[in-house]
């Protein structure tokens, strides 16, 4: 009786540890979608033969999306099938796939092309007001670290420090999620992401130098 007794216990055991480890193994059955509906995300890029720049990434709830960098704003697709995301530019036969963890943060980004997504993290608080804030950073560039700031005025209106050797007086736009701006100084074009309350990003093209910012 007692061998008995041992051994439907060990079964017991053993058909516990197989269905525990099945659970383990299967796919999640959370709903990623929700990560990234509606959502902004952001990240650094690499295209062939250039520096990495900042970029980020609209996700809307229709299944399109508006990614914009330095270059322009492109539209999109984009599908979540199980634990992958998907994103699909027609016109430009580019394609971008990252496998999403359990915590919804995207790993393993792949493009079909020698461009490279190298990041793409989810922005927090997007659409946060910048009227009548000042930021201060720097910018590493070839010749050294410079000093690089915003004070954004009322409306459109900015000072920009790290342009020259004088302050300079721009005028910007920012998109209407309010996610990121773009504005120019002299021969050069600058974009920059929201990536935080506090933080901004941001890069400029030609020389793809990238600057950074706090609020102050």
């Amino acid at each position: 009786m007692k061998k008995y007794i041992n051994v439907m216990l060990v079964t017991l055991l053993l058909t516990g540890m197989m269905i525990s480890c099945k659970k383990n193994n299967s796919p999640s059955s959370k709903d990623f979608t929700t990560s990234f509906k509606d959502k902004i995300w952001w990240g650094t890029l690499t295209n062939a033969g250039e520096n990495a720049q900042y970029y980020s990434v609209h996700f809307k709830a229709n299944g399109s999306l508006i990614w914009s960098q330095l270059a322009g704003d492109y539209a999109g697709k984009w599908v979540v099938n199980g634990q992958q995301l998907a994103i699909d530019f027609p016109a430009l036969a580019v394609q971008v796939k990252a496998d999403i963890t359990d915590d919804s943060k995207l790993t393993n980004i792949t493009t079909n092309t020698l461009n490279t997504v190298n990041t793409l993290e989810l922005i927090e608080n997007s659409g946060m007001p910048i009227e009548n804030t000042s930021w201060r950073g720097t910018m590493p560039t070839s010749a050294g670290t410079l000093l690089f700031g915003l004070r954004f005025k009322a409306g459109t209106q900015a000072i920009l420090k790290g342009c020259g050797p004088e302050d300079v007086e721009i005028s910007y736009t920012i998109s209407v999620n309010g996610a990121f701006i773009r504005f120019t100084c002299g021969a050069s074009n600058y974009f920059g992401v929201i990536t935080s309350g506090n933080e901004m990003k941001g890069s400029i093209d030609k020389t793809y130098d990238s600057w950074q910012v706090t609020k102050q």
